[in-house]
């Protein structure tokens, strides 16, 4: 039986956080991640648009003594700006860590300054390694 993801997430990590163009899973289960950046730079004015962009990571926790589903969160926090997308998913009996790779479609950054991304899991927000990583000037 599956369910909802209760633990202490005190022991939830950030293992890998990658920002890239293209995230995809092989039918070997891998997750592959194409255009890997560490940070954006987006000039003011009115091309501050993001077309596509993949958050790809992945999280570990000591073993789970049952299958459980859960939500994985990830926001884009700046100046009069937040965007959030979702990511619903299991993990098996055992599993000691979560992949994931979330899609943002249609990024406008409108006003100068940093914007940051936090995540969440289980509802708790794994802040370890968040940092800036978009930056308007």
């Amino acid at each position: 039986m599956v369910q909802n993801f209760i633990m202490n997430t005190d022991t939830v990590k950030l293992k890998h956080l990658i920002l890239c163009d293209y995230s995809t899973v092989g039918r070997d289960g891998k997750m592959s991640a194409i255009g890997i950046f560490d940070k954006i730079n987006i000039p003011e004015g009115m091309n501050s648009v993001i077309q596509t962009i993949f958050v790809v990571g992945q999280i570990i926790f000591p073993p789970l003594e049952e299958e459980i589903s859960s939500t994985l969160a990830v926001r884009i926090v700046g100046p009069n700006f937040i965007a959030e997308e979702t990511l619903e998913g299991k993990a098996r009996k055992g599993s000691k860590s979560i992949h994931f790779g979330i899609k943002f479609d249609l990024l406008e950054f409108r006003d100068k300054g940093e914007y940051t991304l936090h995540l969440f899991f289980a509802g708790k927000e794994i802040t370890e390694r968040m940092g800036s990583f978009f930056q308007v000037r």
